[in-house]
């Protein structure tokens, strides 16, 4: 079966290069590489022109990421598509892996992998992204019930799509509120399998662009962005559930959100905006437990952590918000395997 590998661009010559190189070097025989450039102003345009003779390149006008991966998705022909940032890169023998569950069974609408990330001093050996994925299997009804966060995914370079799911769901709204991975993600666990494999597949690179809300950007705009992506995925979510017949609590998901981060967010957003108590303390408090797939333990400590920043004066409150949306996403790696 023919895999796809889309690698989006923008503004990333330095980091392109080895991505097109992870995808050239996959030792799987039926393989595809389309890169798109979305725009660029950088010396992208000369790296890509480098690898003309092995490639399909797309040289678009800027659009932003959804429009980049739509065009990617619409000029390949794979059954299975895997979209890979271009300043991430994949290991070896990531497409044999990713691609082995959705050659072997006709339900699986996605596999996922590990990713390692790398480029900063502070990133801790052996971190994987994220620290644990959940278990393969079939998670619509969890879905419904908790909304996306459901099953702990991988980011986007981390993932396989059967071509059958993305067809019925691309081309994705190409607004500035839209995730790809995170629209994927929380629609495909309503079309079929999702198979999490023990594997690191590709490498996560951290820098200035991808850190998230933190130092200078912690601001109102900033926060107020990202929830705007949190509440559009469920949005987006809760509009294919009831196209597909379902009826779904979506205020439950809006309060709780898809994790203990979203309830973070949410509360130094309404912190910023002078209204503190906005944030139920019941649906902060509870919210480590929504997704349904945290460790106990680890739970239960931020569930503590969480009322005591709800209890704490606005400024501390802030000052620990910030600190707690700092926090690693991943954990140390017991059962991944590293392959280079």
């Amino acid at each position: 079966m023919l895999v796809s590998i889309v690698i989006t661009n923008y503004n990333y010559g330095a980091y392109l290069a080895d991505a097109i190189e992870s995808a050239l070097g996959q030792s799987y025989p039926e393989k595809e590489i389309i890169v798109v450039d979305d725009g660029s102003t950088d010396h992208s345009a000369g790296i890509i022109a480098g690898y003309r003779d092995s490639i399909t390149s797309i040289l678009k006008e800027n659009g932003g990421p959804t429009s980049a991966a739509n065009a990617g998705f619409a000029n390949s022909r794979g059954g299975i598509v895997i979209f890979l940032d271009s300043d991430d890169y994949l290991l070896a023998g990531a497409v044999d892996a990713l691609a082995a569950p959705i050659r072997n069974n006709r339900l699986v609408a996605k596999s996922q992998g590990y990713l390692l990330p790398f480029g900063r001093a502070d990133v801790r050996s052996g971190r994987t992204i994220p620290g644990k994925l959940s278990l393969s299997g079939d998670y619509r009804r969890a879905t419904l019930k908790r909304g996306p966060g459901a099953c702990r995914h991988a980011f986007t370079s981390g993932n396989a799509w059967a071509r059958w799911f993305l067809t019925q769901v691309m081309p994705l709204p190409e607004t500035d509120n839209v995730a790809v991975d995170g629209c994927l993600n929380s629609v495909s666990t309503l079309f079929g399998l999702t198979v999490s494999i023990d594997k690191i597949v590709a490498a996560y690179r951290i820098h200035d662009r991808n850190m998230g809300p933190t130092g200078e950007t912690f601001s109102r705009p900033s926060l107020q962005r990202l929830m705007n992506r949190v509440e559009f995925t469920q949005d987006y979510l809760a509009r294919w559930a009831q196209h597909l017949g379902y009826t779904v609590p979506v205020d439950k998901w809006r309060a709780r959100g898809g994790s203990w981060r979203d309830g973070v967010l949410r509360f130094a957003l309404s912190s910023l905006e002078g209204s503190q108590r906005r944030v139920k303390f019941k649906d902060l408090f509870l919210s480590p437990f929504t997704t349904g797939h945290t460790i106990r333990p680890k739970a239960l400590i931020v569930s503590a952590l969480l009322a005591i920043l709800w209890l704490l004066p606005r400024k501390p409150a802030l000052a620990m918000a910030r600190l707690m949306l700092q926090m690693p996403k991943g954990a140390t790696t017991e059962n991944a395997s590293i392959s280079r």
